[in-house]
């Protein structure tokens, strides 16, 4: 099963939104509330599909991290 990430959960206002067609999908979800820039590399390694909203990822952590094959 793909491994998938959201960065910054909380800035998407989850209260707001249905998020239930995410969770449908043959996805196994991490979650964080929020990420600060010295614990991104951590979170991102190993996970296939990254969803960030307002955490930024740099060239320098793609390249670190040839197995993501979405970020959003």
């Amino acid at each position: 099963m793909l491994k998938a990430t959201i960065l910054d959960y909380q800035s998407l206002a989850p209260q707001d939104l249905s998020m239930q067609a995410l969770w449908q999908l043959p996805l196994e979800w991490v979650l964080h509330d929020y990420t600060r820039a010295d614990e991104t590399a951590e979170r991102v390694q190993g996970m296939d599909i990254v969803l960030t909203n307002k955490v930024v990822l740099d060239a320098n952590l793609l390249k670190a991290n040839p197995q993501l094959k979405l970020v959003i």
